[in-house]
């Protein structure tokens, strides 16, 4: 377990316009929210900046879902079928059944907590191009960096893949080592779809490899971007909120570091939401 910072904090008069009592429990869990907000922004707010110029989100999450993403959204909910991948014991087992987008965002939720009654207040889906691919790895571990930062039964994850039996080393690898929670197959690509269909351009990624490599090297990860499986296909990081309603979503920009920054303020934003709002 992990030392939480501890802010002492009063709620803002507009969230609480009755000026109204709000339990403990929940009135400590907004204490640390904020104490985590402040965190942020110590390090990257310029001396003269406001806090409430850094920590403001709600209005930038819900418009940080791109317009392409936000067309295939009925789809997205209604369509997607995901496959339970169970990677237990080195094992690589499809299960021999799906689930829908938002059921396994709810098993997601609930698998976070000890308390089959609570559930946490966001989950992170994490979109993996190709899970052999150094690319993956990289994404696979900032990410799982990032949700270290948050209290686990707050923020829930899980992943998609288009693909099992094909490098099975690579998928147990990213699990394993960077990106240890649940894994789904999009039996359809349903999330690749909505997330644009986009592709690598291959000479730009060409021109990019000594530049990618260096970043790699200093981060300590090896291995490779040409392997077995379909890895042309881009994916990306989705951000639900606690009812499965997508509040961010983020495109892979092929070579390009994750958005950390945003997809934190992303989950921030949730549960500020949640918090207040009970």
């Amino acid at each position: 377990s992990k030392k939480r910072a501890a802010g002492v904090t009063t709620q803002p008069h507009s969230r609480n316009p009755t000026n109204q009592s709000f339990p403990k429990s929940i009135v400590k869990q907004n204490e640390m929210l904020k104490a985590i907000k402040r965190s942020y922004v110590k390090k990257s707010a310029p001396p003269s900046a406001s806090m409430e110029e850094h920590t403001d989100h709600s209005e930038s999450t819900r418009s940080s879902v791109p317009p392409t993403v936000e067309k295939q959204l009925p789809k997205l909910y209604k369509e997607t079928k995901l496959a339970p991948i169970d990677l237990k014991f080195n094992m690589v087992r499809e299960e021999d059944y799906t689930v829908s987008l938002k059921k396994a965002h709810r098993t997601a939720l609930r698998g976070q907590v000890i308390n089959a009654s609570k559930k946490a207040q966001a989950s992170v889906l994490f979109i993996v191009k190709r899970p052999g691919c150094i690319l993956c790895h990289e994404q696979g571990h900032d990410l799982g960096e990032l949700l270290k930062e948050f209290p686990e039964e707050h923020v829930a994850a899980f992943a998609s893949v288009k693909e099992i039996n094909v490098d099975n080393d690579g998928l147990l690898k990213l699990h394993h080592e960077f990106f240890q929670f649940p894994f789904y197959r999009d039996t359809d690509l349903r999330l690749y779809k909505a997330l644009g269909d986009r592709r690598v351009n291959v000479p730009k990624a060409l021109l990019m490899y000594p530049f990618i490599k260096r970043r790699w090297e200093r981060k300590g990860l090896k291995g490779n971007m040409v392997g077995d499986g379909e890895g042309m296909i881009l994916g990306g990081v989705m951000v639900f909120n606690r009812n499965g309603e997508l509040q961010y979503a983020y495109q892979e920009q092929f070579g390009m570091e994750l958005p950390v920054d945003e997809i934190r303020n992303a989950i921030l934003d949730i549960m500020n939401v949640s918090l207040i709002g009970k």
